[in-house]
């Protein structure tokens, strides 16, 4: 009779935590990181939202402060770290206004509350702001960053300077963290002084080497819609630009998807300026040195489509090259162990140094600063095309 009261008992202690279970861990469910932005167009942006549940995000988004547009949850893509598991929610919103500045707030609701509970709520809002693509015949400032690995003291730095100088959005060259692993993204990449950078700024990368082409990494971004219809690699205009993002760490051989998009997409382009952005460089003096295949793609279509500049990281250090009139800039110093350069025949300027770079665009010049850890310039690069 006493076993089986206390074997009832048992029973009747394991369905009431069962029933704790049901009730309590919806709500736990929570946004676990600032939401950042991505994939800026002039009538589009998304917002990204890690959470360890799978119930939907919303933001709120206007101009002003009324914040009268909502948006939900788009996607969802699943990020397994060990025992732990993220649900990366992605967001997008539409309609918008070019060359406008929006305010936005996150938050993530489990079914029915309170009043009282609503209240709560607001107090875990994720404020942040964006301004959309800019129209042609537009002047705007954007920030470019490469192999912010391995160091969070200088990729700290960095992020914080870019913040100062206000860009309207960064091109980042790959090499965002160590690894693949969610442990590295969290550790090296998602560092406070970024996320308070990318919450406010949208960032565009070319994927490299140590983050790779693989499905965190497909998870943490969001690529624009392209011709393309990969978010491997991809273009996009901004302004008076048009910018092409190549995938390194993607097949890029001349029987591949990617080279016919390469050749396709320049040859098309009636933009004033062109930029292809790529982790590898083409021409590199000094440690990883040049590329064959990426010379031949820079034959076969950079000088054929008058591209103006490739962006590239992957050997940490600063160098300014040009050949055939396309200025080969290497910006490979957001916390990466640096390198020592060399010199060529073509290399204008190289230093080993940390280092990022902020371009000032405009339909008839774009003028690039490069600058070190202590905020000093240390290259200056002016283009200038007369208005047709």
């Amino acid at each position: 009779m006493y076993k089986r009261k206390k074997t009832d008992l048992k029973r009747g202690l394991q369905i009431v935590a069962l029933l704790l279970m049901i009730v309590v861990a919806p709500l736990t469910a929570k946004i676990t990181m600032k939401p950042y932005l991505q994939a800026v167009t002039q009538n589009s942006i998304y917002v990204l939202a890690e959470s360890d549940s799978k119930d939907t995000v919303k933001v709120d988004f206007s101009k002003d402060s009324s914040f009268s547009q909502s948006a939900t949850t788009e996607s969802i893509d699943e990020i397994i770290d060990g025992r732990k598991k993220y649900f990366m929610h992605k967001i997008k919103l539409s309609p918008l206004d070019h060359s406008s500045r929006y305010n936005y707030r996150v938050f993530q609701q489990e079914g029915k509350v309170s009043k009282k509970e609503k209240q709560e709520e607001a107090k875990q809002y994720f404020y942040g702001s964006f301004h959309t693509a800019m129209a042609e015949g537009s002047t705007f400032r954007f920030a470019i960053m490469g192999d912010c690995r391995s160091d969070t003291v200088v990729h700290s730095k960095i992020a914080k300077l870019i913040k100062e100088k206000n860009p309207l959005f960064s091109i980042y060259l790959g090499d965002l963290c160590f690894g693949n692993e969610y442990f590295y993204w969290k550790k090296e990449f998602f560092i406070d002084d970024e996320l308070e950078l990318i919450s406010k700024v949208p960032f565009f990368n070319a994927v490299g080497n140590h983050e790779q082409w693989k499905p965190n990494t497909l998870a943490v971004q969001k690529a624009p819609e392209s011709k393309s219809r990969s978010e491997a690699y991809y273009s996009f205009d901004y302004g008076d630009i048009h910018f092409l993002i190549i995938n390194t760490e993607v097949n890029y051989s001349k029987i591949s998807p990617q080279y016919k998009f390469i050749i396709d997409d320049l040859r098309k382009s009636k933009k004033k300026w062109k930029i292809v952005v790529g982790h590898i460089p083409v021409y590199c003096c000094g440690h990883y040195g040049n590329n064959s295949k990426l010379i031949e793609i820079a034959n076969e279509a950079f000088i054929p489509s008058k591209v103006d500049i490739y962006l590239s990281g992957h050997s940490h250090f600063y160098q300014h090259n040009e050949v055939d009139k396309i200025k080969y800039l290497i910006v490979a110093g957001g916390g990466a162990p640096l390198y020592t350069p060399d010199s060529c025949e073509w290399t204008k300027r190289t230093e080993q140094t940390y280092n990022y770079a902020i371009c000032d665009a405009s339909p008839s010049e774009l003028r690039i600063r490069v600058y070190n850890l202590r905020d000093d310039i240390i290259d200056e690069i002016i283009l200038r095309k007369e208005d047709k």
